[in-house]
């Protein structure tokens, strides 16, 4: 579990740099851009506009210059030309009074101020002598004069308003240029930050794979030793099953020197009886875990148990057991099911789980264990409830392992119960798991394949001890 943190914690930091990488580089792209914002504002809202009201304004002059000179006709035709006249001087004002409406440039105000109005009012007064010269009838040379005039106020009028529009034109360009370089300067470091971002990411990736590899290699290292602990389990089974065919044996034999004075005192014809069952049952697990061992885990051919009768048999034996508090063990009604395996390995299968929930409910203030089993298709469900602590949150799969033993367990045992029965149940075919709610308990479960009654398989077994070897 710890590895596994450590991993998920490794490849979340890795997608965490490529992550900040990336979204650095966007805010310093972001950040510089900010620097375009204030001279694109003051280009289109100042710059640019000026120069619009400033080259309407300069044309008015122009087209003024132009009207003054057609004043000279009849006087229905000379009233048409002052009304002219008088729009143009209207567009003068309104375009003027726009531009200084807008924010003034470093010495703007200056260079209008010191020249504008007084050019427009010489404009002015030169199209009133103008006027004046015409009206009055005066000679030529007067009427030349007052052209002239006239001429060289619009120039005048017309070149200092230029002279604004290239003051507007100058920052504009400065404007513009700030942009460019601006511009010029994001693409720069965007392309580099790019550059470092794509290498982390590529770094990141890397160390991802090389942490992939290793963990693969860890992964393949556990298969490898779960695989020999698997070997030298089934060569311990093997050799504890012939190890203890002798004893057995030994111990059938001297009960058999008993049975004459068994049989005249009844109490002690009943411990016996209960003993030859034991040893019977001992010698079928023996047998059972024998057989499997040597077949390479292959379960025999047309194997047959009835649930009930080794249901049973398990448990009188836990509740004849010297516990410190035993159980109470109850079956609950079901109907005759027979399963595809030797009974030694159905009666190994309850005596695990069965004595598994005793051992671990020595501190439960309600001790109880009840067995139930159903059809569910082609298999037969099997299961063991307890009232017990439960198993703790997160380690359903892990208590399957082979030597697994949970922080804490002070109960006696290897951690090779539990590992046993799902591996019988898998080389059978079935499986096994389990459902607990943490300080109420615990069921385990173990399906297996659903067989046809036979009579054989129910029959007492004979009390003959096979020999190994």
């Amino acid at each position: 579990m710890e590895r596994s943190f450590a991993f998920s914690s490794r490849l979340f930091l890795a997608f965490a740099v490529i992550a900040i990488a990336f979204t650095a580089s966007n805010a310093c792209v972001h950040n510089e851009s900010l620097g375009i914002d204030a001279p694109t504002r003051e280009l289109a809202s100042n710059a640019l506009p000026s120069m619009e009201h400033l080259y309407a304004a300069s044309s008015a002059v122009h087209a003024i210059e132009t009207e003054v000179h057609d004043y000279s006709g009849l006087p229905e035709e000379r009233a048409v030309v002052r009304e002219t006249i008088d729009a143009h001087w209207r567009e003068i004002d309104r375009e003027l009074l726009a531009y200084r409406m807008l924010p003034a440039y470093p010495g703007e105000l200056e260079l209008y101020e010191a020249g504008i109005p007084a050019a427009l009012r010489a404009l002015h007064a030169a199209v009133a002598q103008r006027y004046a010269v015409i009206e009055l009838g005066s000679p030529g040379p007067e009427r030349r004069e007052a052209s002239r005039e006239v001429r060289r106020s619009a120039a005048n009028a017309a070149h200092l308003l230029e002279e604004l529009v290239k003051l507007n034109g100058v920052q504009a360009r400065n404007h513009a240029q700030h942009i460019d370089t601006v511009r010029r300067r994001t693409s720069s470091i965007a392309l580099v930050l790019d550059m470092v971002a794509l290498v982390i990411g590529a770094g990141a990736v890397l160390w991802v794979l090389r942490v992939f590899r290793a963990r693969a290699r860890l992964e393949e290292a556990h298969r490898a030793l779960t695989e020999q602990r698997a070997a030298e389990l089934e060569l311990f089974g093997t050799r504890v099953a012939h190890d203890l065919l002798s004893p057995l044996t030994a111990l059938t034999y001297c009960l058999g020197s008993f049975k004459s004075a068994a049989a005249k005192d009844p109490p002690l014809q009943e411990a016996f009886a209960r003993a030859r069952g034991c040893i019977s049952r001992a010698q079928r697990m023996v047998d059972s875990i024998f057989e499997f061992s040597r077949a390479g885990g292959k379960p025999a051919e047309g194997a047959v148990a009835e649930v009930r009768e080794i249901a049973e048999q398990v448990a009188a034996e836990i509740r004849a057991a010297e516990l410190r508090d035993r159980p109470e063990v109850g079956i609950e009604p079901f109907p005759a099911l027979t399963v595809a395996c030797a009974p030694g390995v159905l009666s190994s299968l309850l005596a695990n789980l069965l004595g598994n929930a005793a051992k671990y409910m020595s501190d439960s203030s309600v001790r109880r264990i009840t067995v139930r089993a159903a059809e569910a298709g082609d298999m037969v469900r099997i299961e063991v409830e307890d009232t017990g602590p439960g198993v703790p949150a997160g380690l359903e799969e892990a208590i399957f392992e082979p030597y697994f033993r949970a922080a804490g367990a002070t109960q006696a045992g290897l951690g090779l119960g539990l590992a046993t029965v799902r591996r019988l149940c898998a080389a059978h075919g079935g499986e096994a798991g389990v459902r607990s709610n943490p300080g109420r308990g615990s069921s385990f479960w173990i399906t297996l394949p659903r067989a046809v009654p036979v009579a054989e398989s129910v029959a007492p077994v004979s009390g003959t001890v096979r020999r190994a070897g």
